[in-house]
C-alpha cells in the first residue's frame, strides 16, 4: 500500500467572541497491491472536508467536536456507499497542573462497530515531555536536542485503516474495509507555527481485509514508511 494525502486548512472568523472553526478540505490517493484471491482496483481515492472546533469553557474544563463528511472509493461507479461520514467529540478537564482527563466518542470508518470510545489521561510533567494514554491515540513524546527546540521524538501506538467503496468484477460494488494495528517511532519539527515536518517507522500488525463486513483476508505484518511536511 502507498497512501498521498494532501490537504490545506483555513480558519474563518464567523463571531469576534467565539473561536475560529478549523476546515481542512483535502484528497487522497491510495495505490494497492491487493491479495492474489481478491479481484480489487490498484487505486483507490478520498475526497473530503473535515471541520473540527475547539473552546475553552474555563480554565480547567474544555470542549471539541469534529465531522468529516466525505467520498471513498474507486470512483469508477458511484453508489451510497462511498460517501461516509466520521466525526468525534470530547471533553477534557485538567484536573491538576501536569494531568488532563478527556472523554468522548468518535465514528469511524475501519471498525465494524463504528462508534469508538475515545479518551484517557495527557500528563506534561514539563514542557519537554507529555505522555498521552489515549484510544484510539496514545503517544509518548519528548523534546530533544538544544533547551526550546522544535524537535520531538515519540514512541505511538494507533489504528489504521478505512473504508472505500469499490466496483468488482461483476459490474457490483462492495464495502472493501481495512483494519491494523501500528506501533510506531517518529520524529516531528517545527520551524514555525506553520512549518513542520514529520518522520516515521512503524510496525503494521493484525491486518484484516473485509469486504460488505466479512473477512476476506488477513495479510502478513508489514513496515511502514511515513513522511510528511505542512507549510
Amino acid at each position: 500500500m502507498t497512501d498521498v494525502p494532501i490537504a490545506t486548512s483555513f480558519a474563518p472568523v464567523w463571531f469576534d467572541d467565539l473561536p475560529a472553526l478549523l476546515v481542512t478540505p483535502g484528497f487522497g490517493f491510495h495505490f494497492w497491491q491487493p491479495p492474489d484471491a481478491l479481484e480489487l482496483p490498484s487505486t483507490v481515492f478520498d475526497a473530503y472536508v473535515d471541520v473540527a472546533w475547539r473552546t475553552p469553557l474555563d480554565d480547567r474544563w474544555g470542549f471539541g467536536f469534529g465531522i468529516t463528511p466525505g467520498v471513498y472509493g474507486d470512483y469508477r461507479r458511484y453508489d451510497a456507499k462511498a460517501f461516509q461520514l466520521t466525526g468525534w467529540g470530547l471533553v477534557d478537564w485538567r484536573f491538576a497542573e501536569a494531568w488532563t482527563l478527556v472523554a468522548g466518542a468518535a465514528v469511524v470508518r475501519q471498525l465494524d462497530m463504528h462508534v469508538l470510545p475515545v479518551g484517557g489521561l495527557i500528563w506534561s510533567p514539563g514542557p519537554d515531555a507529555r505522555v498521552e494514554l489515549l484510544v484510539p491515540r496514545s503517544r509518548v513524546a519528548r523534546r530533544i536536542g538544544r533547551a526550546g527546540a522544535g524537535v520531538w521524538a515519540y514512541a505511538a501506538c494507533q489504528f489504521g485503516g478505512g473504508s472505500w467503496s469499490v466496483e468488482l468484477p461483476d459490474s457490483s460494488t462492495a464495502l472493501v474495509t481495512i483494519s491494523d494495528l501500528r506501533a510506531i517511532l517518529g520524529l516531528e519539527w517545527f520551524r514555525s507555527r506553520s512549518v513542520a515536518g514529520v518522520a516515521e517507522v512503524g510496525y503494521v500488525f493484525a491486518r484484516t481485509v473485509s469486504a460488505n463486513g466479512t473477512p476476506q483476508d488477513n495479510p502478513s505484518d508489514a513496515v511502514m514508511l511515513q513522511a510528511g511536511a505542512t507549510f
